[in-house]
């Protein structure tokens, strides 16, 4: 019966997925806690150790087996490494890996020892309707078997993982050890520490380095991780903690385990420790149900993230719901039924959704489902009084595979269709610390920064941005903002935040995105007249127009989408005059990937002329035809580069199914490439597949582009009015016409007689700056304060650990872990910027900036400094705030400054009613600043 359903269950998934990837994932739960099994060889079995996503760092995982007395290896290389003692010169076989698929949130590994048909299911959950449990950094692993023959087998299975080694050994009996240190260090010389908790419903195993370094990252790994081993305590269950050969050489002789800790404390690479769990099935022809094991790295604080009232330690969201590690552990082992049910209806969803495409793209999104949520750390701060605050919710993206930058904004904007696909509600808690930033007191450009810093997991901010990326940033800032809106329902982040997008757009119209000169893209390029970067810009504008229209704000809606209509008519007639849409103006023979019109198609504005899609589908068609082994380049200047994330944007925009499954094919075959141990890079070579950056980089959320145009749009709510934003243009907008005219003038009179009472209350702003067009796009930003209170003291209580434990020892974890006390002042309070300002994606350099005596070249926006010269002067040692800075910008020959939104057309009356409520906005605002009172958004 149990072939059958074994059987079943791997037709079920054949008929969809046939990808088979030289990085298997096993457990990819965070930008620490990520675990991959190389497979290069069709031909070649499973037994080598797992690494981390890096490739370079062993994790131990091992698996062992005992049918019937004959012992197998079935993960990782403890056998071949030598070493182990085993009675009567017996030796351990490799099982014979039959198949393995790839789920969205699966790896099933189908083997057979002996007699016996062996299923293992890697699982790492995704939980779109559970913050805690998506919060929660676990990951499942499920053992299965059954008979071939139909008679009972003895079955003893065995799994271990070792300081960075997580090794899994079966045995007509099952034995289970994992080895920690590896898990817990990027440095097998330092040194770790552990403890083994039984009870009625649990054991596990815990471990970390010693001594605990806090926040602190070496070879993109965590120094301050406890790693934990949990399984269901029961019948048959033994575990045992020592040195690796003596731990599996007890296993494959004795098909158990001793229930004993070693209570050494060393390095991890001496008498590799390890951490073992086993299970011994006594003679059966099936398991009746799955064994299940657990493994996680929890780190508690997991971001520090930097306000203007100083450092804010943050926790994972999951403690908001149990009170401690071991009451989450407990839960997960007692969910883990129904979480393999979740996990199957999800991947059921996602492959038929994604089926109704190609298959090819079913495998596409199912590596990247895991890899994209991997990045995200989910936190909460704490209230006033040091608590917990479960509805301050904030994600936070590290730029795994690229840098060490946190919540990347070009690598944001590449994954957000598959966060919108997955539940888009969760894009406003990753869009949020970027825009808390940037309206506070710690920033003071006009144009929206990369990132939050590039100290991953410290997120200091990033007060002082390049400009040569603010076209690119700002661009994709007011996408993603609209894009969370218009998926999720939600105004509250445009509403709250509408004055900084004004403030971008204003700043990019300035600029003048039609000629993005002396700009450079997310991608390195630093071409005069980008065709690809001209519209990302100018869709950017037509996307505040609906912002603003959303909001009520008209004459900005007016003005906004009248500019944008003009930049894209005069766009389509220089961009396009080629036949096809060249890569930058005038040059016929270049081409690129214009994935940049993908939000058009997303939003539904059909703004660009169908002419151009149909031209530019022909061409990529055309181009297809003599591509390379691994596709078309993103852009013809770099003819060897192709980028799988901006390949499917441009898939989303193509105008027949043949091309748009063209393209899909070409990602497909860098993914099934085996020649390249690593996780699903972005960014390879089109001839031979080399890889050239974005290893399990969440930019792949870019494969669910073709799926997140199917998404319904939602209803927008919560656009009350909100700090830095009037709502003017909907209450003119609302009174103007028919009797309302009597109710306005009446309105107007009482307010000019207020006006007067009062003029000594104005006499305070007097000596505010003219607000016309012009100022407000060269102003500098009003400082404010931060919204959140500041952490005193980062206060974990540590567990005592003797170097003596009893086995079955039952410790209370209640609010309590392994990590020793860390007060808050021991991490900066601010990052120093570097005379280079921030880090550029992918390791770019700057480009020259181009002679303005040209026509058609310019330089970009200008910080103006202390030194009176441009940002790449050297700058003195910056203060604990950042100096406030304003904007110029060279202009052309010829050019004038561009206008901001109009008013114009409106009644004096309406004028005068204008002014007054911006008058009484900005006075509530400053009593909002005094106060230092801000509500914070709601999410729904």
């Amino acid at each position: 019966m149990f072939s059958i359903f074994l059987f079943a269950s791997y037709l079920l998934l054949t008929q969809c997925q046939s990808i088979q990837p030289a990085a298997i994932p096993l457990a990819v739960r965070s930008p620490y806690f990520q675990s991959y099994l190389s497979h290069t060889s069709t031909t070649s079995g499973i037994n080598t150790w797992p690494s981390f996503w890096t490739t370079n760092h062993t994790l131990g995982w091992s698996g062992l087996l005992r049918v019937d007395g004959t012992l197998y290896e079935w993960l990782g290389a403890a056998v071949e490494d030598g070493g182990l003692t085993i009675a009567n010169n017996a030796t351990a076989k490799a099982v014979t890996l039959q198949n393995y698929q790839i789920t969205p949130t699966r790896s099933i590994l189908s083997l057979q020892a002996g007699a016996m048909d062996i299923n293992v299911t890697f699982l790492s959950p995704i939980e779109p309707a559970d913050l805690a449990l998506q919060s929660f950094p676990f990951t499942y692993i499920y053992f299965e078997a059954s008979s071939t023959d139909g008679n009972s087998h003895s079955l003893q299975v065995y799994e271990d993982i070792s300081g960075g080694m997580l090794e899994i050994f079966f045995a007509a009996m099952v034995k289970f050890t994992l080895s920690f240190a590896e898990w817990t260090s990027s440095s097998t010389t330092n040194i770790v520490q552990w403890n083994t908790t039984t009870s009625n419903s649990i054991t596990y195993h815990q471990a970390q380095r010693s001594p605990f370094q806090f926040m602190t990252e070496t070879n993109d790994m965590a120094e301050d991780g406890t790693v934990y081993h949990v399984t269901n305590s029961g019948s048959g269950v033994t575990f045992q903690t020592g040195e690796d050969l003596v731990v599996r050489s007890r296993f494959l002789n004795n098909g158990s385990l001793a229930n004993s800790q070693d209570t050494t404390f060393r390095e991890i690479s001496d008498n590799w420790p390890v951490f073992a769990f086993c299970k011994d099935f006594g003679t059966i022809s099936s398991t009746s149900a799955p064994l299940v094991w657990g493994i996680g790295l929890v780190r508690n604080g997991n971001i520090i993230y930097t306000t203007t009232a100083g450092n804010q330690t943050r926790h994972p969201y999951f403690l908001t719901k149990y009170a401690d590690v071991a009451t989450a552990m407990a839960n997960f082992m007692s969910d883990a039924t129904n979480a393999l049910e979740r996990s199957k209806t999800l991947d059921s969803k996602i492959v038929s959704d994604a089926n109704a495409i190609s298959s090819n793209y079913v495998d596409l999104v199912s590596l990247a489902s895991r890899q994209l949520m991997a990045s995200l750390e989910v936190t909460v701060g704490t209230d006033s009084s040091g608590k917990l605050n479960a509805s301050d919710i904030l994600f936070f993206m590290k730029d795994t595979g690229n840098s060490q930058r946190t919540n990347p904004v070009e690598a944001m904007y590449a994954s957000f269709p598959g966060i919108l696909y997955l539940n888009a509600s969760w894009a406003g808690y990753l869009l949020e610390p970027l825009m808390q930033l940037e309206q506070s007191g710690l920033y003071s450009q006009s144009f929206a920064a990369g990132d939050l810093g590039n100290s991953f997991p410290v997120a200091t901010g990033n007060a002082n941005p390049t400009v040569f990326s603010a076209m690119e940033s700002i661009s994709d800032m007011i996408s993603m903002m609209w894009a969370y809106a218009t998926f999720s329902g939600d105004g509250t982040l445009i509403s709250q935040y509408y004055s900084t997008l004004k403030t971008w757009t204003d700043t990019l119209i300035s600029e003048n995105p039609l000629t993005p000169n002396g700009y450079i893209t997310a991608d390195g390029l630093s071409s005069a007249n980008m065709t690809n970067l001209a519209i990302k810009g100018i869709l950017a504008i037509r996307t505040m127009a609906e912002i603003s229209k959303t909001l009520g704000n008209s004459d900005d809606y007016n003005s906004y989408s009248s500019q944008a209509s003009s930049l894209v008519s005069q766009w389509q007639n220089i961009a396009g005059s080629s036949g096809h849409l060249s890569s930058t103006y005038g040059s016929s023979s270049s081409w690129a990937m214009i994935y940049n019109l993908y939000p058009d198609k997303l939003f539904g504005f059909d703004f660009v002329d169908d002419s151009i899609y149909q031209e530019q589908t022909s061409w990529y068609a055309s181009e297809a035809s003599s591509a390379l082994s691994f596709g078309l380049p993103f852009d013809s200047n770099e003819a060897n580069t192709a980028k799988s994330h901006w390949t499917l944007f441009t898939a989303g925009t193509v105008t027949d199914t043949s091309t748009r499954n063209s393209l899909v094919s070409m990602v497909h075959s860098s993914a099934a490439n085996l020649k390249n141990f690593a996780p699903f890079p972005t960014t390879y070579n089109t001839s031979d597949g080399t890889i050239q950056g974005g290893t399990a980089s969440p930019a792949q959320g870019a494969m669910f582009a073709l799926l997140a145009l199917n998404l319904q749009k939602q209803t927008i709510t919560s656009l009350g009015s909100a700090s830095g934003k009037s709502l003017v243009g909907a209450i003119v907008g609302g009174v103007v016409g028919g009797v309302a005219v009597v109710a306005l003038i009446a309105i107007a009179g009482f307010l000019y007689r207020r006006r007067r009472s009062r003029r000594g209350i104005r006499e305070y702003h007097s000596d505010e700056k003219p607000r016309g067009a012009f100022a407000m796009i060269f102003k500098s930003k009003k400082q404010r304060k931060s919204l959140h209170e500041p952490l005193d003291e980062y206060h974990i209580e540590p567990v005592s650990l003797g170097q003596t434990y009893a086995p079955n020892q039952h410790t209370d974890y209640s609010r309590t872990s392994l990590y020793p006390l860390v007060h808050a002042e021991t991490v900066p309070s601010t990052q120093s910027p570097s005379t280079e300002g921030d880090t550029i994606p992918y390791g770019i350099t700057y480009p020259p900036i181009p002679n303005p005596s040209t026509n058609q070249s310019r330089a970009p926006l200008r910080l103006r400094t202390d030194n009176g010269g441009d940002d790449n002067a050297p700058r003195s040692e910056a203060a604990p705030l950042p100096r406030k800075t304003t904007l110029t910008a060279d202009t052309r020959t010829g050019s004038k400054p561009t206008s901001g939104p109009s008013e114009a057309g409106s009644s004096d009356i309406t004028s005068d009613l204008r002014g007054e409520l911006e008058n009484l906005r900005r006075e509530m605002e400053e009593m909002r600043s005094r106060t230092g009172y801000e509500p914070p958004p709601q999410y729904h």
